[in-house]
């Protein structure tokens, strides 16, 4: 016959002072599998048969990779967007600042000319 216990604990003292605690105590006997979890004072009871562990076991995984996984669905999409708007703003300075020395350029030639009319 399988017997099976385990128990965690995680709990938060902050100045001295508990301020969170959780817990997840479980026995399995090969048949049944009894689970009790505590967040702080509220508790739940969960009970699996042999067969609901088999089903669970059964459940299809995701093909992506660790890796790839946490990084679809933890990825900062605002980070993304603002990165974005400054690169496009990157880009239009780029363009103002090629108009601007265009514009200056065209100016001081209207100056020489105007200079040299001057001289004349």
């Amino acid at each position: 016959m399988i017997y099976e216990t385990y128990n965690t604990m995680s709990q938060i003292f902050k100045n001295g002072k508990l301020i969170d605690s959780r817990a997840v105590h479980g026995e399995y006997d090969g048949e049944k599998m009894n689970i009790k979890v505590i967040d702080n004072c509220n508790e739940e009871y969960v009970h699996l048969t042999k067969e609901n562990l088999l089903e669970l076991m059964e459940l299809k995984s995701d093909s992506l990779s660790l890796t790839d996984r946490l990084k679809k669905d933890f990825t900062n999409k605002h980070y993304k967007m603002v990165k974005a708007k400054k690169s496009e703003s990157k880009q239009s300075k780029k363009i103002s600042k090629k108009k601007s020395k265009r514009n200056n350029k065209k100016k001081s030639k209207r100056n020489n000319s105007k200079t040299k009319k001057l001289k004349k």
